[in-house]
């Protein structure tokens, strides 16, 4: 086979070393229909200019007037805005720790242009300056959606995000609400997610709903998921024949019919994932045959999984070994992730008892109890005079 040559990555000159480099090294600052912006994925439209990612080529790119060789007048005021937000994000990078005093009255009067009297441009750049700020140190981010979310609605999504971070569901759940309100379409199916979470299934759907009108994917998929949860079969099964096309959607359409207890158009189901490539359908089907007392067939099925690296696949054939009390097989699966998970440290305690090896299985009940299964605590205290 003829090996073809890599395509080399395009080379640009940055406006403050004047060094030509990849340009994925640098930043872009574009200009396309008087609209000026740092241009992060290098898509944007437009004319650019290129600056190496630190503060000594941004100091004298500025101290040259580079930028401004390519711009009118008119268009400073914009420049010299994302001049200041690169210059913050540098000085953050550096000491990420405390800023500097000066750093706070440039991160305080930019903030102090978000107002009634910016324009469409001005915001727009200042949402990026936001974004930009925000990967580098949140709580900066955050001064600056605070203020623009009542400009832009989506700033809502980077509030809920760090509210999502801190732990706060009340917070969380307000801007995710905030921004749903206004049309935010990823936020209508965050906010489903998380009534969902809290079994609030009848506002879970609502937003959900709202998600599917806007044409989201993943707010109909779980919608249909909570029509199974709310046992209203005819609405999911609507939703899984329109999506269960490929992949996961077949998946739940599966366990759709295996709860309607129609299990030869599960188990066709099971098969067609597994043929598409997803090896969630060795566990689903594995997991049915168990259920069915289809031993023989489950521990083939799932014997497969696990050689695919079906995780889930792992516990469940354990577990078929611990019903058929084949204590050894059960142990050798339950020992792949005993280390690091308690639930499996456990029942390698339990084989033990049950072949009547006190010593190993209180060494595993203890390590289970260590990593804070607290049901260890009981069976250590019922073996605790046996030999």
């Amino acid at each position: 086979m003829t090996r073809r040559n890599k395509t080399p990555y395009p080379m640009r000159k940055c406006v403050g070393c004047n060094i030509s480099k990849n340009k994925e090294e640098l930043f872009r600052i574009s200009c396309h229909n008087d609209e000026i912006k740092v241009d992060i994925d290098g898509k944007a439209m437009g004319r650019g200019v290129y600056l190496c990612k630190n503060e000594q080529c941004l100091d004298r790119a500025v101290k040259r007037k580079s930028f401004y060789r390519r711009r009118n007048e008119m268009k400073k005021k914009i420049i010299i805005l994302l001049l200041l937000a690169l210059s913050m994000i540098f000085g953050c990078q550096s000491n990420k720790k405390e800023l500097s005093e000066e750093m706070k009255k440039k991160i305080e009067n930019e903030i102090s242009r978000i107002n009634d009297t910016a324009s469409k441009a001005e915001l727009e750049n200042l949402f990026t300056s936001a974004v930009l700020n925000y990967d580098v140190n949140p709580e900066i981010g955050k001064m600056y959606f605070e203020k623009l979310v009542k400009y832009k609605p989506e700033a809502a999504e980077y509030l809920a995000d760090y509210y999502y971070n801190k732990k706060d569901e009340a917070n969380y759940e307000k801007w995710t609400k905030y921004g749903a309100e206004r049309g935010v379409v990823e936020l209508m199916f965050n906010l489903g997610l998380f009534y969902d979470e809290k079994n609030r299934l009848a506002e879970s759907e609502y937003w959900y709903k709202k998600g599917q009108e806007k044409g989201h994917e993943n707010s109909e998929f779980n919608l249909a998921i909570i029509y199974g949860k709310e046992e209203k079969y005819k609405e999911a099964e609507e939703i899984w024949k329109k999506i269960g096309r490929e992949g996961s959607g077949i998946y739940n359409m599966a366990i759709y019919y295996e709860t309607k207890k129609n299990y030869d158009e599960a188990e066709k189901l099971y098969k067609k994932v597994i043929e598409s490539g997803d090896i969630d359908g060795y566990y689903g089907l594995g997991n049915m045959y168990r259920n069915l007392k289809k031993f023989d067939e489950a521990e083939k099925i799932l014997k497969i999984g696990v050689e695919k690296g079906e995780f889930k696949a792992i516990y469940l054939l354990a577990n078929l070994y611990l019903d058929k009390l084949d204590y050894p097989n059960a142990r050798k699966y339950f020992l792949i992730n005993a280390s690091s998970d308690a639930n499996s440290a456990y029942h390698v305690g339990v084989t033990y008892d049950m072949e009547e090896n006190y010593t190993e299985a209180r060494k595993w009940y203890q390590k289970a109890l260590s990593m804070g299964m607290n049901e260890a605590e009981g069976r250590l205290k019922e073996i605790r005079n046996k030999k």
